[in-house]
């Protein structure tokens, strides 16, 4: 059994900015297996700080500058979001599929990213500060499990990568805005 749900069959019905609001209004706060595939974040009215979406289908969702402080990403397909300048400082990614997420300048202090799947993730600019189970290895060496972009990059340490670094695996299919 795969650490990563497969959400390309997810049968719930597709969320709406409209839906998401409503919900919020109501003071629900567990969006946990929610379909909210392809939802400009940007249209929500309130912050998703502490909120769970744990397992939730996120996929090509934007969310620039929103606030997801403490929000658990548990079990999430998160592929291609953009959470560019984004407040994730100790959200939980734990086996959250982040496959070509770009976290952009992203405060991601504190988050914990315990087996999450990162290929091609764009954390350029971004805050890691004291951030859990990024692979130590790859800062130094460039080799690990991740294909990332880092520049100008606070790492978990606190120091400054100047970058621009992109670890090994470059194919193809890595898109070109990354570069």
């Amino acid at each position: 059994m795969s650490k990563w749900r497969d959400t390309s069959s997810f049968n719930s019905p597709r969320w709406t900015a409209y839906d998401v609001n409503q919900f919020i209004f109501n003071g629900g706060r567990d969006l946990s297996r929610t379909n909210l595939m392809g939802l400009d974040l940007n249209d929500i009215q309130g912050s998703l700080s502490g909120f769970n979406l744990t397992e939730a289908c996120l996929i090509g969702i934007t969310g620039y500058q929103c606030d997801f402080i403490e929000t658990n990403f548990r079990g999430a397909d998160l592929r291609n979001a953009d959470l560019t300048f984004a407040n994730l400082s100790g959200a939980n990614f734990e086996r959250a599929e982040m496959t070509g997420a770009n976290l952009r300048g992203a405060d991601l202090t504190r988050a914990n990213f315990e087996d999450a799947r990162m290929y091609g993730v764009n954390f350029a600019f971004a805050k890691l500060r004291d951030a859990k189970y990024i692979d130590p290895p790859f800062w130094s060496s460039g080799i690990g499990r991740t294909d990332m972009l880092l520049w100008q990059t606070i790492l978990p340490d606190g120091t400054l990568f100047p970058g621009p670094f992109l670890t090994t695996g470059y194919t193809e299919d890595f898109p070109k805005e990354f570069w």
